[in-house]
């Protein structure tokens, strides 16, 4: 396992870790416009590691909103072209709605946490 990455703000916090061949960013609070630029910048040295998949742990995010969407849609186009699979983990209700109302559920592959 390498070294952690986290950030925290007063309505959102992220950590990303690497086990194996797997990064994993796991995120709680709030996903919106008003944290997005320091994620993209946070994230962009884990997301360029030697992962070959990303997870996204999504279980604790309480909001999120169309710029969210479109942070997630940016990083998994990424991840697929540099050959990463990438996942949404975890259920987030937030989340969901808004995959659900944008038409773009589809898009995503998700698993449980538990598995």
């Amino acid at each position: 396992m390498t070294e952690a990455k986290e950030q925290v703000r007063p309505n959102l916090v992220w950590r990303a870790e690497s086990a194996g061949a797997t990064l994993t960013v796991r995120f709680a609070g709030a996903l919106d416009i008003a944290v997005l630029t320091e994620c993209v910048t946070g994230l962009a040295e884990p997301l360029s590691g030697p992962e070959t998949t990303v997870e996204f742990d999504v279980s604790e995010l309480t909001f999120a909103d169309s710029s969210a969407l479109r942070f997630l849609l940016d990083t998994k186009q990424t991840c697929e072209a540099t050959g990463k699979r990438f996942l949404l983990v975890g259920e987030s209700r937030a989340l969901s709605r808004l995959l659900e109302v944008s038409g773009l559920t589809e898009q995503f592959t998700a698993r449980d946490k538990d598995v």
